[in-house]
């Protein structure tokens, strides 16, 4: 069988058909190679037969030129090695070219193919492109610097016969910028370093060495150099462009007195840039000067680099204590979060700066100490020198004072807790001289060993390290001059906790050492010992507990007192440490003063006692890290708390209030532990004695309210009954006019049920905000029920003629409940109990009064955008069927609260007022405790600076159109006497007729605490004078008019906006921003405040549009157009109106459509301070824009 398939038809048939695709493929072989040969005889102009001969002459040399590459070694000689090597490279280029492809080649020449010619070659290409490259980095560097030794710092000289400079005489020579000064005006240090030269560089660099330790071997047997001389002037260039640029900083910081805040974040901004691009430059010179196989190039970093990164950063934190000194709530209430902030990022840098771990340590310990210290001075200015007549009485003002300097004080010590666990790593024994001798046997005999180290012991001081730290120098020393070092290098290795170091301070002449010693000599700073203490330094700090349970494991039944429990092992470090330990313990409530000053205050009891309740809180955190010392002065401080406390609760507090009961129980828990054990002995006889007294006065106090078997509840509720009927039959003698018997026979002579139907209304008692009333809204709440209650008993009683009594009781529970919620619907009370004593409920019932606050029926839909003020969704309103924009704002900041709602409403006032096609819709907010939406038209056109991404407006008419809009919607504002003041192309909206629409009042920002954008829209009542006076920096300083900068006249109303609308019209026409060759706001504010922005040439405006931008860049304010005035400027002549301007007139405003159904006041509002983007459509954003260039703008 199996033959007869072998010899069939089908295995025949498959042979031919395999055979004829070999045959095509040999001839299609063949047919390529007649094509190539024919193709270079044409193109060297020979027949096809003199091409053939020749080619056939040259590779018979192939082999010699293959063997050649293989064995090649640089010979000396006039040529260098990079002319060998380039010459033997174009020659197997050559030899390449002689067949059509490299597989061709390979499979005529085996040579070729082999693995030793292409490892050669590979080396050869490698030096060779390196090289060339190397060379032409560096000749790029010397052409940009003007210096072939790459020097930043020198002055270059111009000769005036090259340079003419008018009214100087032939010859003069002027100094020109160095280079380090050109690069901070034309690129700026982050472009310098991330997208110029620079970044290639480091590429380069790197690529260098792992080419050359990958090919060290081939390069040696070659005899190939290295290009060491190029590669350390490359390395040091960007160290030295670095070093000079923070040396130009800090020269300009010398002559910096009382900066402005703005000044002060724009400087801390660059400050933190250069010092992250220091360390990252430091660092990648660093990995490139490391030895490596082949690569030895000695360090390239400057005796003073790391002295000038020290000095920068000396710079930064003098600029955070600026910052913090800052007396606006964005600071004063936020110390603590902007020290965590700044501690996040400094954290992370200085462990790559010499000393600068210690630098850090010792600048955050003294911020702390300083912001601990101002809580301290503002609540004792509070406490001791209150207001004459503080607004809600003397009691609400201590409740304000104390919640905001209890959350102050919090937050410190939640940092500072965090910031010391990463610091104290040391610990302190005493030890008798007596005991030295067993001390040193114990320590040498479980393998501990000394160390010299040739500067300790000058000063008696000697250093004795475990056994797992014997044999690595460099631990011990990062062991003892530890500091800060960063997360990732000191949590999570548990086996450190036997690697630590003992410091003693002995006489030389007590110390007598038996066991290993080890040579290493090392500057070790900053280690100060007393005589007679043993300092225990951990590698880690979290392992000071188990390093002390090791060490004291190793001395066997020596004892040894502890002297301190922990602290940091760096001198100056440890004394500012310790500072702000001790004035965290005199950061305290001043509860008993508190008491005193507000003694005969109604309602004072709940002030007094969360004034103790947070003495004891913090008492008792401070006081498990306090040392000996300070924590027997802190206890005497608890006694005596203790003791002023329980005379409180029975002096001050109501005995019959329940909450007097639990005071009662936290004073008397507070006291025990206050004198437990051997605390009581500091106390005096006095108080102890009023201890006592006080003590049997709140157990009796306690034995009062406490209830037997229920006896006293059953007794209470039997009189509660009692009153509750003797109350029901007043009332029904007071409204009827007649005992509850005799109720039916009169009820039924005045009609059907009519006098139960008038008693019951008049005996309805509506709750009413009474100020001046101190009684509990609770207690009323509960009299109301029971006065609504006895109605209905009335009722029912009464109940005669065609109505019964289960009937009328029925109608009067309908009317009441409707009446209760008309009452709760009034006083926006509905779904939550509101405390007028809190001043968050008070502002939020403040914020709901507002006029535009509204309730309907919506849906959320699609995400729209989102950024750092809140997110705006796409919504539907249920009870119109219609589209609009919702932004959800959520507020945050507890501290800031009140502000925010007043500026919420004041900013709701202005957009209700604002009614114009030109101007997008508000329609209302709804508020909540904790959030506020606000409802918006929905603009489906985007932005106009979305718009312009896509280039410029080529058409000029499109251009006039929208710049007529623009005016018109500014001459409403300015006719209102409101300025935008932030017009730019991300505040402008199209909607989808392509109408523009202002947006962006300043609400939002003041909802989410001012961020980016400065300032609100302001309004101002009118006025004789013709020009606002706006009192702040407000806008985008690329569309900011010269008088907002430079803070000069005011001029006429609205001209800052007429300047900022000639930018938007500039932007349209040319497709970029003014200024948009300026990369830095100082620089853009410097221009705006000197000089005006380029105008278009003829190819892009006509002469009256070019006419038009001069007069919106008039740099006198006070004689800058108006709105009004450019409507009639010849440019604007004849500009075709859109379809919703020809329906409601040119300047006349519109009733815009109102899609909740509820309002037809309108206003604007949007944000565009963030990088987000809206996707299709741009509705009002949540600090949000899809526009690349606005959010450069923004930066």
């Amino acid at each position: 069988m199996l033959t007869s398939v072998l010899t069939g038809e089908v295995i025949r048939s498959e042979k031919r058909r395999l055979s004829s695709n070999t045959n095509a493929r040999e001839q299609a072989a063949e047919l390529h190679n007649q094509i190539w040969i024919g193709l270079r005889a044409i193109v060297r102009g020979r027949t096809l037969a003199e091409e053939r001969r020749f080619v056939a002459e040259a590779r018979a040399q192939v082999d010699k030129l293959l063997e050649r590459v293989i064995s090649f070694r640089v010979e000396p000689g006039p040529s260098n090695a990079l002319t060998q090597v380039t010459e033997l490279l174009q020659s197997v280029d050559a030899a390449e070219r002689l067949w059509p492809h490299r597989k061709a080649m390979m499979t005529d020449q085996p040579l070729y193919a082999s693995a030793e010619f292409q490892r050669s070659l590979d080396t050869l290409n490698s030096w060779c492109t390196i090289t060339k490259s190397l060379q032409m980095q560096l000749q790029i560097l010397r052409n940009w610097t003007g210096s072939d030794t790459l020097q930043v710092s020198a002055h270059t000289i111009a000769d005036a016969t090259e340079t003419e400079v008018p009214d100087l005489p032939a010859g003069t020579v002027m100094d020109e910028p160095t280079f380090v000064e050109r690069i901070m005006k034309e690129n700026g240090l982050q472009n310098t370093f991330e997208k110029s030269t620079l970044a290639s560089l480091s590429r380069l660099l790197r690529r260098a060495k792992h080419d050359q330790t990958a090919n060290a071997e081939q390069f040696a047997s070659m005899g190939l150099p290295t290009y060491i001389g190029e590669l350390e002037l490359l390395i040091a260039f960007p160290l030295n462009l670095m070093e000079q640029f923070l040396r130009l900083r800090l020269e300009y910081a010398k002559h910096l007195t009382d900066p402005t805040m703005v000044i002060v974040d724009q400087l801390m901004e660059d400050a933190r840039t250069s010092l992250q691009f220091a360390t990252r430059t430091k660092n990648e010179a660093i990995d490139l000067t490391t030895e490596a196989p082949g690569w030895s190039i000695p360090s390239c970093i400057g005796p003073d680099y790391d002295k000038v990164i020290l000095q920068t950063l000396e710079f930064y934190f003098r600029l955070l204590t600026w910052k913090l000194k800052g007396t606006s709530k964005a600071v004063y209430f936020k110390e603590a979060e902007i020290l965590e902030n700044e501690w996040s990022f400094i954290s992370k840098i200085v462990v790559y700066i010499e000393n600068g771990e210690w630098e850090c340590a010792r600048q955050i310990s003294k911020l702390h100490t300083r912001l601990l210290l101002r809580v301290l001075a503002y609540y004792n200015s509070q406490i001791y020198a209150p207001p004459k007549k503080p607004e809600g009485g003397l009691v609400r003002w201590y409740s304000r004072v104390m919640d905001s300097v209890r959350l102050r004080a919090r937050r410190l010590y939640r940092f500072g807790r965090h910031y010391h666990m990463r610091m104290e790593n040391s610990a302190e024994y005493n030890y008798s001289y007596r005991e030295l001798p067993a001390l040193l046997e114990a320590l040498a005999q479980t393998d501990h060993c000394l160390v010299y180290t040739d500067t300790l012991e000058a000063h008696d001081t000697y250093l004795i390290v475990s056994s797992a730290l014997a044999n690595d120098p460099a631990r011990i020393q990062q062991v003892v001059q530890y500091c800060t070092i960063s997360p990732c290098e000191v949590y999570g290795d548990e086996s450190a906790a036997d690697r630590y170091a003992l410091i003693l301070a002995v006489p030389s002449e007590y110390f007598h050492w038996e066991g290993a010693v080890l040579e290493a000599p090392m500057s070790v700073q900053e280690v100060y010992v007393k005589m007679g203490r043993v300092r225990i330094v951990s590698e880690q700090p979290n392992l000071l507990a188990e390093c002390k349970r090791a060490f004291l494991a190793c001395l066997g039944g020596l004892d040894m007192s502890v002297a301190v429990m922990h602290r940091v092992s760096i001198q100056s470090v440890n004394i500012q440490h310790q500072r702000m330990k001790r004035t965290a313990h005199r950061v305290h409530p001043r509860a008993t003063e508190i008491r005193r000053r507000t003694m005969g205050e109604p309602n004072r009891c709940d002030l007094i006692q969360s004034a103790y309740s947070f003495s004891v809180e913090y008492t008792q955190r401070i006081i498990r890290h306090m040392e000996q010392k300070a924590r027997q002065s802190l206890t005497r401080y608890m006694s005596q708390l203790a003791v002023n406390w329980v005379t409180f609760v029975c002096e001050d507090c109501d005995h019959d209030d329940r909450k007097t009961f639990r005071w009662a129980v936290n004073a008397l828990e507070f006291a025990m532990t206050a004198t437990r054990g051997q605390q009581i002995l500091l106390m005096d006889d006095e108080e102890f004695a009023q201890l006592r007294v006080m003590v049997a006065g709140c157990m009796s106090l306690l034995i009062t309210h406490v209830d037997i078997h229920g006896a006293r509840s059953s007794f209470e509720a039997r009189a509660a009954e009692l009153e509750r009927r003797q109350a029901l039959e007043d009332a029904m003698v007071e409204e009827v006019g007649a005992s509850p018997a005799d109720a039916p026979a009169t009820a039924g002579t005045a009609g059907p049920s009519a006098t139960g139907q008038d008693a019951a209304s008049s005996t309805l008692i509506e709750v009413e905000e009474d100020e001046d009333n101190g009684e509990d809204r609770t207690s009323r709440a509960r009299a109301q029920i029971d006065k609504e209650l006895m109605a209905i008993y009335s009722i029912i009683s009464a109940g005669t003629g065609i109505y019964n009594g289960e009937e009328s009781s029925l109608m009067y529970l309908h009317d009441l409940e409707q009446r209760r919620a008309r009452q709760q619907q009034q006083n926006h009370v509905i779904g939550r109990v509101l405390d007028n004593d809190r001043p968050e409920d008070r502002d939020l019932v403040f914020l709901a009064s507002s006029s535009s606050n509204i309730s309907l029926r919506w849906q959320q839909g699609k995400y729209i955008g989102g950024g750092t003020f809140g997110t705006v969704y796409l919504a539907i309103n249920l009870e119109s069927g219609e589209l609009m924009a919702v932004k959800e704002v959520r507020f945050q900041d507890a501290s800031s609260l009140s502000a925010m709602y007043k500026s919420t409403r004041d900013e709701m006032t202005v957009m209700e007022m604002l009614d114009h096609p030109n101007i997008v819709s508000y329609y209302g907010m709804e508020v909540h405790r904790d959030k506020v939406y606000i409802f918006m038209e929905y603009c489906q056109g985007g932005s106009l600076a979305a718009l312009l991404e896509n280039g410029r407006i080529e058409d000029e008419d499109v251009v006039r159109v929208y710049t007529v809009q623009m005016l018109r919607g500014a001459a409403y504002l300015h006719a209102n006497n409101i300025v935008h003041r932030d017009i730019k192309p991300d505040n402008i909206l199209l909607d989808e007729k392509g109408n523009i629409k202002f947006v962006d009042f300043g609400a939002a920002k003041m909802i989410a605490n001012n961020q980016k954008t400065y300032g609100h829209a302001t309004l101002k009542k009118p006025s004789k004078d013709p020009g606002m006076n706006m009192g702040t920096l407000t806008g985008t300083p690329m569309y900011m008019a010269p008088e907002v900068i430079t803070g000069g006249e005011k001029g006429r109303k609205g001209s800052q906006d007429i300047w900022s609308i000639g930018c938007c019209v500039l932007e349209m026409v040319t497709g970029h921003r003014p200024w948009h060759n300026l990369d830095n706001e100082w620089a853009v504010m410097y221009h705006v405040a000197t000089g005006r922005p380029l105008l278009p040439d003829a190819s892009q405006l006509s002469p009256l549009g070019i006419e038009f931008l001069k007069c919106c860049f008039n740099r006198s304010s006070t004689t800058r157009a108006t709105a009004q005035e450019l409507l009639s400027h010849p440019w604007l002549k004849d500009v075709q109106m859109t379809p919703i301007e020809m329906a409601t007139g040119a300047t006349g405003s519109t009733t815009p459509r109102t899609p909740l159904g509820t309002s037809t006041t309108s206003s604007a509002f949007s944000e565009s301070t963030s990088n987000a983007s809206l996707p299709s459509a741009a509705a009002p954003s949540a600090g949000s824009h899809n526009s690349k260039g606005a959010a450069k703008a923004d930066q």
